[in-house]
């Protein structure tokens, strides 16, 4: 199976979305010529409207995602899960949607340049700048300069935690059940980019990595972090937790994310001039 075109920049890149393609198709989820909603085994169960509700249609023509990996990842291993997408429902939509950011910010556009005026790409990708330097050990800004995020994308990859996209007529959010029958996938999808660091945007892809690993969550201003050595490929994979960029109360888990960073920043500063003083 092909993947396809303009999805990657380098040999690292084609494996891993090879591999992921490949994991579709086992599961059953990639069918030539077939949409998603014809080979999902969940699909029924997923979109089983509930009780006193009027039936929602499955999304047609879609397929699963391939998550969207920079070029870096491979270096960094920091992934985002995102609830899911409201795409067009191809395989490469969450590789366009980092295009389009990348474009965004470059042309120094917080905010998407459609009509709605969405700051979700970059109140997220302000998220994962914050966690990579709370992991590089560097200062980090509550309020980014857009362009400054491009190599933050670069960085990182981003799946999402259910594969529907509900993005004609559906439900914008995901059900419950969703969350929980898409889990093996997203699981199957970490086994393969094995990440050192996740981040977690909104409930249901928090929900989901909790069924998988139960973390000891420590919580400040909405901010959840956790360990986790329920991942085979790594003993400690940090994990950060915030609400949807969409709701207000992301605003204060993200500011609690940068003073978290900071800190860190601060007393690494320190510890350094300590070591030169005393060499000295």
């Amino acid at each position: 199976m092909r993947l396809p075109e303009r999805l990657a920049r380098s040999d690292e890149q084609v494996r891993l979305l090879a591999r992921v393609q490949t994991f579709f198709a086992d599961q059953g989820l990639l069918v030539e010529e077939q949409p998603l909603e014809r080979c999902c085994p969940a699909c029924e169960l997923c979109w089983r409207p509930p009780r006193g509700r009027q039936p929602v249609p499955p999304p047609d023509g879609q397929q699963p995602r391939l998550p969207a990996l920079g070029a870096a990842y491979p270096q960094t291993r920091v992934a985002l899960v995102g609830m899911n997408s409201r795409d067009d429902g191809r395989q490469d939509a969450e590789l366009r949607a980092l295009a389009h950011s990348q474009h965004d910010f470059r042309h120094g556009h917080a905010s998407h340049n459609d009509e709605k005026r969405s700051y979700f790409h970059y109140r997220a990708a302000s998220t994962l700048a914050a966690v990579l330097a709370l992991r590089d050990r560097q200062p980090a800004h509550e309020r980014p300069a857009p362009h400054t995020l491009i190599p933050v994308l670069d960085r990182c990859a981003r799946l999402q935690a259910v594969q529907c996209s509900p993005w004609d007529g559906g439900r914008r959010s995901p059900m419950e059940r969703m969350g929980r029958n898409c889990q093996p996938y997203l699981a199957g999808q970490l086994e393969i980019l094995r990440p050192d660091a996740l981040v977690l945007l909104g409930v249901p892809p928090r929900r989901s990595i909790e069924r998988l690993t139960q973390p000891q969550w420590t919580t400040v201003d909405g901010l959840r972090t956790a360990s986790t050595d329920r991942f085979a490929w790594n003993r400690s994979v940090a994990l950060y937790a915030l609400p949807h960029p969409a709701a207000g109360s992301w605003h204060r888990a993200h500011r609690a994310l940068v003073r978290l960073a900071n800190a860190n920043a601060n007393a690494n500063a320190n510890a350094s001039a300590g070591a030169r003083s005393a060499q000295h």
